[in-house]
């Protein structure tokens, strides 16, 4: 199941510039793989590692939030990575997140949000989100 998230964001009303930021994705076609339709957990279900492909400007600084979130059980867990773009499509991870409840992961469906933005010298260069369903399973 793809989501289709369309946006424009003016900067300019946030922060009082002139600078806008807009940003259109479609998971299934933007950055192929933003998100990744696979989820690892750890033998428990306590952690969980999200990870997906971004691509952007050379030099600009990337960062991407995801969230997942599993309604079957009840866990959710949130998670950040921060990097300087090279050009070319690099893998983000989450690294390891751990339930923010006291309810586990299972192996099965949940879902994935995730935001990304671009920083310049100049401020925000573009901001991209999306939402997909994926796979998690227990690494093994």
């Amino acid at each position: 199941m793809a989501f289709v998230v369309a946006g424009g964001l003016s900067l300019g009303h946030i922060f009082g510039g002139a600078n806008q930021a807009n940003a259109v994705l479609l998971d299934s076609e933007f950055q192929d793989n933003f998100i990744q339709p696979s989820v690892s957990l750890s033998y428990d279900g306590y952690w969980a590692w999200l990870a997906g492909d971004v691509a952007c400007t050379e030099g600009e600084r990337v960062e991407v939030n995801a969230w997942i979130v599993q309604p079957s059980t009840g866990a959710e867990a949130e998670g950040s990575w921060h990097n300087t773009c090279t050009g070319e499509p690099q893998l983000w991870n989450t690294s390891s997140i751990p339930s923010q409840n006291s309810y586990s992961f299972e192996e099965g469906t949940a879902e994935v949000c995730a935001t990304a933005w671009t920083r310049s010298n100049r401020g925000t260069a573009d901001i991209f989100q999306g939402c997909s369903e994926v796979e998690a399973a227990p690494t093994v």
